[in-house]
């Protein structure tokens, strides 16, 4: 056990500049760990529930934080109620843009002294954004939380300059090149659905914006998305590991009471669409995206509609789902993953699969039998399901960071502030019936079928989806 940890350095040193080594530098003892350490007085907290506190300063931006239930690092960051979905055809890869230079401020740091608070304070600096948020998060050691929540402001509010306007053209420009060599048919389907069923507008724009825009996005851009949309009513500042809500508070005040209250540009609703996108590849799989008009984050049978996924689950992640008992057995099947999305209005519910091109005609009928059969769910596959979607959450929402920013996603959404412990309550009382329901509901309505592969012309139409599965 380390006893003493000074050197004291002689004459030698003080004229020379040369060791004296013969000093004593450590003392070394051996204790017992049953058995306190002489003249040592550690610091004692008690393990306590964590929970969940909201507040909001005179000009509407609203602070969260979770009161660790034992000590560890800090966690801070925004999330703002604006994403892709606030975007234009004219402004289209703004969003993109504040991602790739979200680290260049320009008052009273820039991008190497943050880089260097980051490395100093053993943490982590992340900025990210979807359709309908964007997330800056950090995580740093207790004493370095003030010097991160200015960080944090800076970056959140600094105006951008001509130099972060090259910087995000040049590095979006190599991302698209990048983009282009690296991208499968899967991820593929993953841009082309949205725009399909919204088409290209609202939840329909493009995450990573239109290509040929990039060179569009400059500084004036930039700051005029900020100032439409990164303001007080749409920000919610929170923290993970506080010892105190209301110091928190106090130490967030300085930075962002000082935003003026401006009123945030009217949203248009989003409007569910439908339809259909084939593109033929020489590929020896056709890949398969079967979405619906789901439920948004604040109709109560949002919750059946996340059981219902788990329901029916993914091939070879599991035996007792029905991806393994009722999809698994049609020929040709390469993959099944289901995916269900929820936005403030609107929702989607979807099946991704995938078949060899020669079985593909087949495996779309199998899809379209096992949909429907989707009504004739036991009990205890509903049981099942539940306690699969318990367990995924509280293992992904052991980082104290994702926990509260999801909570803080989900107050966005709904207006209410709910923990973890909400939500597996919420699961916990989905009932057998609920879940048949919401599938009835949700595969009645007109589908978007996105095809990629090398036998497109197997796949049925929208049209003809909707029709078998009425």
């Amino acid at each position: 056990m380390l006893k003493h940890s000074f050197r004291r350095f002689g004459l030698l040193h003080s004229t020379l500049g040369i060791f004296d080594t013969s000093s004593k530098g450590y003392q070394m003892g051996i204790i017992p760990p049953c058995q306190a350490i002489p003249g040592h007085n550690p610091l004692i907290r008690e393990d306590g529930n964590s929970s969940l506190a909201q507040s909001t300063l005179s000009n509407g931006v609203r602070v969260v934080s979770e009161v660790g239930a034992y000590p560890g690092s800090v966690f801070v960051g925004v999330t703002i109620d604006s994403g892709t979905r606030d975007e234009t055809a004219k402004n289209s890869g703004v969003v993109h843009a504040l991602e790739k230079t979200f680290l260049k401020t320009n008052v009273r740091t820039n991008e190497q002294i943050n880089y260097g608070m980051i490395q100093m304070s053993g943490g982590r600096f992340n900025m990210s954004y979807n359709q309908e948020f964007i997330h800056y998060s950090g995580q740093c050691l207790s004493h370095d939380t003030y010097d991160f929540l200015q960080m944090l402001s800076d970056i959140v509010l600094d105006e951008k300059t001509v130099m972060d306007e090259e910087a995000a053209q040049w590095r979006i420009d190599e991302w698209w090149k990048l983009r282009n060599v690296n991208i499968t048919i899967p991820k593929r389907i993953e841009e082309l659905w949205l725009s399909t069923a919204y088409g290209y507008t609202g939840f329909g724009m493009p995450l990573s914006g239109f290509e040929s825009n990039f060179q569009n996005i400059g500084f004036y851009a930039m700051n005029s998305f900020r100032k439409s949309y990164i303001t007080p009513e749409r920000m919610i500042v929170w923290g993970a590991g506080i010892e105190n809500h209301a110091d928190f508070v106090q130490a967030v005040t300085p930075y962002f009471d000082k935003l003026e209250p401006i009123k945030s540009k009217a949203r248009t609703p989003s409007k569910y669409i439908g339809g259909e996108y084939k593109e033929l590849l020489d590929s020896p799989l056709t890949h398969v995206g079967l979405s619906f008009h789901g439920l948004p984050r604040s109709n109560p049978d949002t919750n059946a509609a996340y059981v219902l996924k788990y329901v029916i689950g993914k091939k070879g992640a599991g035996l007792h789902n029905r991806a393994a008992t009722k999809f698994g057995k049609y020929k040709g099947l390469a993959y099944l993953d289901p995916h269900h999305t929820t936005f403030q209005d609107t929702g989607n519910f979807r099946i991704n699969f995938a078949a060899a091109n020669d079985n593909i005609g087949e495996v779309c009928q199998g899809v379209v039998n096992e949909i429907k059969d989707l009504t004739n769910i036991t009990q205890e596959e509903v049981d099942r399901a539940k306690n699969y979607l318990v367990k995924e959450a509280i293992n992904k929402f052991l980082d104290p960071g994702v926990r509260v920013m999801k909570s803080v996603a989900t107050m966005h959404q709904t207006g209410q502030l709910r923990s973890t412990a909400n939500f597996v309550k919420d699961v916990e009382d989905v009932t057998l019936d609920r879940v048949k329901a919401t599938a009835e509901k949700i595969f009645k309505t007109f589908p978007t079928v996105v095809t990629i592969g090398g036998n497109v012309h197997d796949v049925s139409s929208a049209e003809a989806f909707f029709a078998k599965l009425k």
